[in-house]
Order: C-alpha cells, then sequence, then structure tokens
C-alpha cells in the first residue's frame, strides 16, 4: 500500500503563475526598461496576490513597533554591508563595475521625483509576491531553512531574464536576507521596511557607481 501523492495546493499554483509572470516581465526590460517591465509587473502581481490570497496576506503584515524596527536596523545594516564591500569587491573583480552601471542605466530615465513615487508601489508589490504569497505557500512544504534557500532561488531565477549577472547576484544577497527576515520577525511589513531602505538608498540616493 503506498501513501498519497502530495497535492499541489491552490496556493502553491498560485506562486508557480506568479513565478512565470514575473520572469516574462523581467525578459521584457531590454525593451521597456526595468521601471517599466519590472516596476510593472510588481505591482499588477502584488494587486492579484492580495484579491487571491488577502486573508493570509493581512495576517503576515504585523505593523507592530518591534519587528518595524527589526526592519529599520536590517535595511540600514545592509546598506552599509553593500557599501563595504562593493568596493573592494570591485578592485578584484574589475568588470563589476561596468556590469553595475550597465544595470543602474537599464532602469531607464523616469525624472527626479517619479522613482520616489513609484518605488513605495512596486516593494510593496514585490514584498506582496515574494516575501508573502511566495513564502507563504513554500512554508506548507518546507523548513524555514528550505524556505529560504528555495524562495531566493526562485526569486533569482525570475530575474534572470534581465540579462544581468550583477542583478542576479542582487537578489541572491538581498533575496537571503529578506526572506531570513520574514521567518524571524514573522512581518510582511518589517521586510518592506529593510526592503525600502535598501533600495532608496542604494538605487537612488547614493548609487554604486556613476552613470549617465
Amino acid at each position: 500500500m503506498t501513501g498519497a501523492k502530495p497535492t499541489f495546493a491552490r496556493s502553491e499554483k498560485i506562486a508557480l503563475g506568479m513565478f512565470l509572470v514575473w520572469a516574462l516581465g523581467a525578459s521584457l526590460s531590454s525593451t521597456l526598461g526595468l521601471w517599466l517591465a519590472i516596476g510593472s509587473t510588481a505591482v499588477f502581481l502584488g494587486v492579484v496576490a492580495s484579491y487571491l490570497e488577502g486573508r493570509a496576506l493581512i495576517a503576515s503584515l504585523r505593523f507592530e513597533p518591534a519587528p518595524l524596527a527589526i526592519g529599520a536596523v536590517v535595511g540600514l545594516g545592509m546598506i552599509v554591508a553593500t557599501k563595504l564591500i562593493f568596493t573592494p569587491l570591485a578592485v578584484a573583480v574589475p568588470a563589476l563595475v561596468s556590469e553595475t552601471r550597465a544595470l543602474y542605466g537599464a532602469f531607464g530615465e523616469i525624472g527626479p521625483w517619479a522613482p520616489f513615487v513609484l518605488l513605495p508601489l512596486v516593494v510593496a508589490g514585490e514584498e506582496i509576491v515574494w516575501r508573502g504569497l511566495v513564502y507563504n505557500a513554500l512554508s506548507r512544504r518546507m523548513k524555514w531553512t528550505s524556505v529560504v534557500l528555495v524562495g531566493t532561488a526562485l526569486y533569482c531565477l525570475a530575474h534572470a531574464p534581465v540579462g544581468s549577472p550583477v542583478l542576479v547576484l542582487a537578489c541572491l544577497c538581498v533575496g537571503i536576507c529578506w526572506n531570513a527576515l520574514r521567518y524571524w520577525t514573522d512581518s510582511l511589513a518589517a521586510v518592506f521596511v529593510a526592503h525600502m531602505l535598501w533600495d532608496i538608498s542604494i538605487l537612488i540616493l547614493w548609487p554604486l557607481v556613476a552613470f549617465d
């Protein structure tokens, strides 16, 4: 007598669909620019995920002082670590500078103030999808360490169609941090705070390299 095979649950099917649509959006970045291609994909999928899995996502928010403070500390730590690590890494791997400059350029020109308006929407959509819906789907099958690793791997693969090794490397590093933060705080809001602080600092206020 054999045991029943585990069923592919509704939430896992939705998570797989989100992964595929995200990868499709990423593949359009060379034509549309990263802001439009991935940004619009993040907002769209965030809205869809909220509609389909709203109750579970609301339960994951936890707008409480402790997790929000932890998120802020982690975000600031990630900014400092990124700045400290990038310079010696760029010396060791000179191609990193040109690849990073190309990645910044791939975002496209959308004006000086538009990123400050768009970024919260994009980050919210991204976190709802990856550290919300996808994380919750994986958590039903795996231990937390596997959730962090598999969730990060999917996050990297979904961004790979952009064609930037630097973006995949960044997704690997930040994906591990944000998935682990999601586990440690049990708060999607904490991850949003960390993500916002890192993105607004590294992408807008203090870029790692000068670019046109």
